[in-house]
């Protein structure tokens, strides 16, 4: 009985030094839009908390609010969108989602209709799911389907996989935090912008129809099976198409065909005139060309939110399981500071720059002049946020003038030039120095040039450049271009063409 039961101990032993070695060396998908948190926190969220489930690639991922659906419609919704999400992939996810919630809505973005995913976005979308039966179902098909793909048993023992990763081990491979993960209900809010010329420059116009099947045989069946899962489960099933710019009018003419065919809804805010029904703002509401930043996010969960309040009796969290008010404290602040660099109203702006951090005492501003085009255009309102900011030079009075500054140290300066190169140097609060570059017109340097702390600033654009840096955390916080957009108008945080 005593050596059986050394030989159970060793066993036992062997079993959770395999475990821990697969914890360990599997790949962690802590950046960008962090599949491995959303899947950790999935599997913590509390029984039947959650009702819709939403399902798609990173286009759900950071073009969905989860938050935006509680706090104005009580609505419950988790995402587990990941990067380039095969539909067989979000098959899987909703089944997970399903096991201990009540879900009664699958909203499904349809982004990935027309694509064959790389090996790697699949181990991307199914390494995080718990060993079940429902993960060898979804491994299965996929090899079923790809015959390049990766061996069943390497996804069921990722140390197959990933066993030469030990050189590459860091910290985060042991020990990492997902904190911040329930707070976003499986979305990751973005706080910079990328700028369109207009509506039109999202969907790509073909000369002319295709009899060419465009969607993608396995993704067909994999909706097929998703359809299957929701109507067994009492799940209602609603399809919708994110703004993307690499989505043409032939890939969404045969996206409604194939949704008429199975008689599901399809929500469109791929074309022009989803677009408008949101209210996006081309300059404002993109991360890049296939992503919403969280203003958009907030549009598109807005118009989402209302299109389910009218269709489905879901349950108002909002009174039945209230969110802790310090989880929505600290969403807030996430919100204010995305949107603040995401800004494009120059008043706006420089009014929260004031209140939000020059106020506290602990940022620096450093700003330099590259391009006096700004100057035209500076209004008295603009002046009236700029002086607030706790600046004096007009920056109305700059046409054909160099005019660098900064804040820094308790102490403000300001320099204004007509030489070949103007260069303010100065002090900041952690001690470190900080210099700005301001060149006129017909010599403007390739980059903006402005430096904090041994760091430099990337710009771009050119116009009114600012440097906003952190001093309690040493870390540059934002950087904005204040410049003239195509369609004549002054924004903030905006890179305009050379």
């Amino acid at each position: 009985m005593k050596k059986l039961s050394k030989v159970a101990l060793f066993i036992l032993l062997c079993v959770v030094v395999f475990l821990t070695a697969n914890r360990i060396f599997k790949e962690k998908f802590v950046t960008d839009n962090r599949q491995t948190y959303m899947a950790d926190t999935l599997y913590e969220l509390p029984e039947n908390s959650v009702e819709v489930a939403v399902c798609g690639s990173s286009q759900i991922a950071f073009g969905i609010s989860g938050m935006e659906l509680y706090e104005k419609y009580g609505i419950s919704a988790y995402s587990t969108g990941s990067p380039n999400q095969s539909i067989l992939c979000s098959l899987g996810w909703l089944r997970e989602l399903d096991k201990r919630q009540n879900i009664k809505v699958c909203l499904l973005d349809v982004s990935q209709m027309t694509e064959i995913n790389r090996e790697s976005f699949y181990r991307q979308a199914i390494d995080p799911m718990r060993l079940s039966w429902n993960k060898i179902d979804i491994v299965r098909r996929h090899l079923a389907e790809n015959e390049d793909a990766d061996s069943l048993f390497s996804y069921l023992c990722p140390l197959v996989k990933y066993h030469a990763r030990w050189e590459e081990l860091t910290r985060t491979d042991f020990r990492y935090t997902v904190e911040d993960s329930p707070l976003y209900r499986g979305n990751f809010p973005t706080d910079y912008n990328y700028s369109f010329t207009d509506y039109n420059a999202l969907m790509k116009t073909e000369p002319g129809e295709t009899d060419e099947t465009l969607l993608e045989e396995q993704s067909v069946e994999a909706l097929r099976l998703i359809q299957a899962y929701c109507d067994e489960n009492g799940i209602a099933l609603v399809l919708f198409k994110t703004p993307k710019e690499d989505w043409t009018e032939s890939y969404q003419s045969q996206m409604k065909e194939l949704a008429e065919e199975m008689n599901l809804p399809l929500l469109d805010y791929a074309a022009a005139e989803g677009c408008r029904e949101l209210g996006l703002d081309f300059y404002t509401d993109f991360k890049d060309p296939q992503h919403l930043n969280l203003r958009g996010a907030d549009k598109l969960s807005d118009a989402l939110g209302a299109y389910l309040t009218e269709h489905y009796d879901l349950t108002d969290f909002r009174e039945a399981s209230p969110m802790d008010d310090a989880v929505l404290e600290k969403y807030h602040a996430v919100k204010r500071e995305a949107y603040f660099k995401t800004e494009s109203d120059v008043v706006s702006y420089l009014t929260q720059l004031s209140e939000d951090y020059l106020s506290t005492g602990d940022y620096d501003v450093i700003l330099q002049l590259t391009d006096d085009t700004v100057c035209s255009l500076w209004t008295e309102e603009m002046q009236e946020a700029f002086e607030s900011c706790g600046f004096e030079t007009d920056i109305a009075s700059l046409e054909g003038k160099t005019y660098a500054a900064y804040i820094a140290n308790g102490t403000t300066e300001e320099k204004t030039g007509t030489s070949r190169e103007l260069v303010l140097t100065g002090t900041m609060t952690n001690g470190g120095t900080l210099e700005a570059v301001s060149a006129p017109k017909e010599n403007r340097q390739k980059d903006a040039e402005i430096k904090a702390g041994g760091t430099s600033g990337n710009y771009t654009g050119f116009g009114l450049n600012l440097l906003l840096y952190d001093n309690t955390q040493n870390v540059i916080a934002e950087e904005c271009t204040i410049a003239r957009c195509p369609d004549g108008v002054l924004r903030a945080n905006f890179v305009p063409d050379r």
